[in-house]
């Protein structure tokens, strides 16, 4: 039989077993980065116990930090920054906005906990993809893999990479994505993330193609003089992988990484970012310094002959046929032929300042979810846009899988949901239910046509010419 002494001794010990798991799991969801304040400490050649005399904390207080037990108070970050010689705010991300005028109830919940998680893992699996294909060997990369016909090794180890640290951030969660079987469909509603690993997946191909044998991997061959002095097409049709985060319907945020040049673009709350991964190598880095995306006003012209109205994919024969029935002529093509084939999840940049080619719209000709989502989440942060979803005019259902590639109002996953504020747009969200009840969900497609939203003359000939729904900024109140 165990005594009363014994009983008590385990209860101890099951207390501090879990008090020391609290700890650790408060430091992972926080914004406090232990990786960097370990590595700084082992870069500037400085033993916990060296660091405590400088800092006049002790060894014993250090090495609880380094092993995840307590948490350091921003009084001892700053303390330990000085020592260190950073700012303090890489060691604690939530000192990047704090007293900044920009600083809003959105950022502010952003910081103080769940949002910054979100963004990290999204932000690092993004980076952990990138550093896969540019550091293998061109020969692994092309080896065919399980999935679509047109699937290789990275565009179905990508996904593995970003689904394992996505699902390390929080198990529970559903992840739409192309080439993987979708798992987690119970937890939809609560947190979903929609995602294209690799998109634009023929260019690597022909990289890789012309590089094997030559150079070790593609980051060698970017590195090259080869690359550097060649002529390089519209970076905005580089390959890219996104991430879109969808928390209980509502788009949370939208990232997109631009493969070749290391770019990212974020879209959250009411901020429009872009900068290098170099430059900016986690994500409140960007929100805070990184470049403004601006979305330009376009007016589009009384005739639309002889104009490069707008950019989308119509690669294959059944896109073609859908872009005519949706209303649209030749003339509204773009007549720019490196354009024909644009890549979706950076499709909706080409309305920024960035690009070369200035379309007046961009437009998902039936494709699917993952190819346009993070255009819905630029467009509301951005609140420059109008998004519009179409239907054709006539009665021919035009499907691709099984799936309609233009539904109608009652067959569609978007929704607007009303504003509270009369003077504010509504937002768009995911009825995540019509996602379910498709077989493949990540094969839920749509015709989306987005545009600047005081591109009156363009708008208005989309009310009238086509079966136009406007998702925003559409203003209904409750």
């Amino acid at each position: 039989m165990y005594s009363f002494t014994n009983i008590l001794f385990y209860k101890r010990m099951v207390l501090n077993f879990e008090a020391k798991s609290i700890h650790r799991k408060k430091i992972r969801n926080m914004a406090f980065n232990l990786e960097k304040f370990k590595s700084v400490r082992v870069e500037r050649n400085l033993s916990q116990a060296e660091l405590g005399r400088i800092t006049g904390y002790s060894r014993s207080y250090i090495n609880q930090i380094e092993n995840e037990r307590i948490l350091p108070t921003r009084e001892n970050i700053i303390v330990f920054a000085k020592a260190l010689k950073i700012p303090p705010e890489m060691l604690d991300s939530s000192f990047f906005l704090v007293g900044k005028e920009e600083t809003t109830p959105t950022i502010t919940a952003l910081i103080s906990g769940f949002h910054i998680a979100l963004l990290q893992f999204a932000y690092r699996a993004l980076k952990e993809a990138r550093i896969y294909l540019f550091s293998s060997s061109p020969h692994r990369l092309m080896h065919s893999a399980k999935g679509k016909t047109d699937t290789y090794t990275f565009d179905a180890q990508c996904e593995m990479i970003m689904v394992e640290i996505l699902r390390e951030f929080n198990s529970k969660c559903a992840i739409l994505t192309e080439e993987r079987e979708i798992r987690g469909l119970e937890y939809i509603d609560d947190l979903c993330w929609i995602m294209d690993p690799v998109d634009r997946s023929d260019y690597l191909k022909e990289i890789l193609r012309e590089i094997q044998g030559t150079y070790d991997s593609i980051g060698k061959y970017v590195e090259s003089s080869t690359f550097q002095e060649m002529e390089k097409p519209d970076p905005l049709n580089n390959p890219t992988g996104s991430i879109t985060c969808i928390s209980r319907g509502k788009i949370v945020f939208s990232l997109v990484l631009d493969y070749m040049q290391n770019t990212i673009y974020m879209a959250f709350g009411s901020k429009v970012k872009y900068g290098s991964i170099e430059e900016y190598p986690i994500p409140e880095m960007l929100l805070a310094h990184g470049a403004d995306l601006n979305f330009e006003k376009r007016e589009s012209r009384d005739k639309f002959a002889n104009s490069e109205e707008g950019i989308c994919f119509l690669g294959k024969e059944i896109y073609l046929e859908l872009f005519s029935e949706l209303g649209f002529t030749e003339q509204e093509k773009p007549l720019d032929k490196s354009y024909h084939t644009p890549g979706g999840p950076a499709r909706i940049l080409f309305l920024t300042q960035l690009a070369k080619f200035k379309p007046i719209f961009a437009l998902s000709c039936g494709e699917k979810i993952s190819e346009f989502v993070s255009w819905l989440s630029f467009a509301m942060a951005s609140e420059k846009l109008s998004v519009f979803e179409l239907t054709p005019r006539g009665y021919k259902n035009f499907m691709r899988y099984g799936v309609i590639m233009a539904p109608p109002k009652a067959y569609s996953a978007l929704k607007t949901e009303p504003s509270a504020e009369p003077e504010n747009p509504a937002r768009i969200s995911l009825d995540m239910s019509r996602l379910t009840n498709l077989d493949i969900p990540c094969n839920f497609r749509s015709a989306i046509l987005v545009t600047h939203k005081d591109n009156h003359l363009f708008n208005a000939n989309i009310r009238i010419r086509t079966n136009a729904r406007e998702l925003y900024p559409n203003r209904i109140t409750k």
